[in-house]
């Protein structure tokens, strides 16, 4: 940082430091309203404690929307040019199937889940779900790269659908679809690739009983008490199929925009912090995020399956964690939560997901637990009309199969991955097994381990993030006082993803006295750490407020530094 004035404090050593994040040269995104975060038929009035809704009274279905292809662009893009991508490809999903009166209930990491009750349910899903992949396969994400999307339908007679809100009105309330069934959207999913469309037998039978349209099929698998899956091979045109009757969309609660505190319990607290602070265009980000997957006892009964959400919610908020979903099915419950996105960062995430894992053990019982830790999108996906918060990520897809892996040892436990276990290899609250290596879909071999909580240590309290001690750092600690004794600028500028220890080294760094080196440390809220120039208006103010000291020759560089940065408010 050359010195425009020949001011001697320009010369002075300095280290600043900077969370790297999304380029803010982007435009944002439209700000959806928080009414589009709940699924239309909880609205305009969302009930106000766990309840279950009355089941449908005649056939439905529901259609399973899987994109392909987003994990990779995570590592490859910028959050905001990722956040542009998800919006533009989930608007289009989102607004198909709205034309075809299918209404989203929830969206699963790069999926959603959607309900369509026509009378002409059968048709007009398939009808939507051949033209979601002649409309979206192939989406052109970067000049480069593609997307692609395959699509499950399944017609449930009326008792095999269940639609719970489990929670607790004081914290966080989830929707679920409740089904058996569920579970045949993966078995169809797994035998369809991308760009082609998937069903099961009873959505054969009853378009055949309809008799509007001939169709060709192929068997891909089969269930022993659920029946046949199939695949769609022709008609592949949608046009083929009728076109769907409208309705009436309920317009109170499509244009509902207001802070209505009812709609509270059911926004994830990012976007609900954010909401409040008038930052929602600032959501999208990518973070070093610990994500944990859990398979809790599964129930078809409403109150035992919310009295265990209700406890596993508990916990989870004991450790500061967010909610990401809760997905029942006939084997088991997945609850989902994560650990790192803003503003519930801690330096310490790795330590707390291992530790909601372990305590969802002891308290909850027979469970099944995978954490993974890496950089993942935190961001809403979908459209103003209907959208959600979502954390995506290869650290997502290795959490769920490590949960996989653990319920296929045939008894609880936790298993970790190799960068958790590098987060935790100095806590003494853990007893960690050999280390295993599996194979793993979609990940190769995959060094895995074994964790519990230490005997000595049956539960974890959790540390203030500033307390912690920096262990195997020397090398950079030393590159440090390099660099500031032989930079020509004597200014050192240490970057990263939040959550990798940049404070943690400045705190154990103790320079040498003839270096007279000054610190900055900027430690905003989470939600600031997405405001263009956070960390240089603190640089900059700090420039200001010593060159003021220097001479009257510093008033111009102060007045540029005011009009540049806006530091008079800093």
């Amino acid at each position: 940082m050359p010195s425009p004035m020949g001011s001697p404090l320009l010369n002075l050593p300095v280290i600043a430091l900077e969370s790297t994040s999304s380029s803010e040269t982007t435009p944002r995104q439209e700000a959806a309203p928080l009414t589009s975060f709940i699924p239309r038929m909880l609205l305009p009035s969302p009930p106000l404690t766990p309840k279950a809704h009355k089941t449908p009274t005649h056939p439905s279905c529901l259609v399973f929307a899987d994109a392909s292809g987003f994990t990779k662009l995570t590592n490859l893009l910028e959050s905001s040019e990722m956040s542009q991508i998800l919006t533009s490809f989930f608007s289009r999903m989102i607004e198909e199937l709205s034309s075809h009166n299918i209404h989203v209930l929830k969206f699963a990491g790069d999926a959603l889940i959607a309900h369509c009750d026509t009378p002409s349910c059968a048709s007009d899903s398939l009808r939507c779900a051949l033209a979601l992949t002649k409309l979206l396969n192939n989406f052109p994400a970067t000049p480069e790269y593609k997307l692609g999307v395959h699509v499950c339908c399944l017609y449930l007679l009326p008792e095999e659908l269940q639609l719970w809100t489990v929670g607790d009105a004081e914290g966080r309330m989830e929707f679920a679809a409740v089904s058996e069934r569920i579970a045949d959207s993966g078995i169809v999913l797994d035998n369809t690739k991308a760009g082609e469309v998937g069903c099961n037998a009873a959505l054969i039978e009853a378009l055949r009983k309809d008799g509007a349209v001939e169709i060709e099929v192929e068997h891909i698998g089969s269930h022993p008490t659920r029946g046949e899956y199939f695949k769609i091979l022709s008609p592949l045109d949608p046009e083929a199929f009728p076109s769907p009757v409208p309705t009436p969309l309920n317009t109170k609660a499509s244009i509902q925009t207001g802070d209505d505190k009812s709609l509270h319990p059911f926004i994830p607290s990012p976007v609900l912090t954010y909401h409040k602070l008038g930052l929602s265009s600032h959501l999208a980000t990518t973070r070093l995020i610990s994500v944990v997957f859990i398979s809790l006892k599964s129930y078809q009964n409403f109150g035992p399956a919310n009295d265990q959400f209700a406890k596993a919610l508990s916990i989870l908020e004991k450790h500061s964690g967010l909610l990401r979903q809760f997905c029942p099915d006939d084997k088991s419950t997945v609850l989902i939560a994560a650990f790192g996105p803003p503003p519930l960062s801690h330096t310490d995430d790795a330590r707390r997901s291992v530790a909601f894992a372990l305590d969802c053990l002891s308290t909850l019982g027979t469970i099944n637990a995978g954490v993974s830790r890496g950089i993942c999108y935190c961001g809403v996906i979908g459209s103003i009309n209907r959208c959600e918060y979502v954390v995506l990520g290869p650290a997502v897809n290795l959490a769920a199969r490590l949960m996989g892996a653990s319920m296929k040892t045939k008894k609880p436990g936790v298993i970790i991955d190799e960068a958790t276990m590098k987060n935790l290899c100095f806590s003494h609250s853990f007893d960690f097994g050999p280390e295993e290596e599996r194979t793993i879909k979609g990940f190769g071999q995959t060094k895995t381990f074994a964790v519990s909580f230490n005997n000595a240590s049956p539960s974890l309290e959790i540390e203030d993030d500033s307390s912690g001690i920096v262990v195997g750092r020397e090398d950079e600690l030393r590159n440090i006082q390099e660099l500031l004794e032989t930079s020509s600028t004597r200014s050192v500028c240490i970057t990263g993803e939040s959550g990798l220890g940049k404070s943690a080294i400045l705190q154990a760094w103790n320079p040498p006295a003839h270096l007279h080196s000054h610190v900055i440390s900027h430690r905003p809220p989470p939600t600031s750490r997405q405001t263009p120039w956070s960390s240089a208006r603190r640089l900059m103010a700090f420039f200001k407020k010593h060159m003021k000291d220097l001479s009257s020759d510093s008033s111009k560089m102060v007045r540029l530094l005011d009009d540049v940065f806006s530091t008079r408010s800093s």
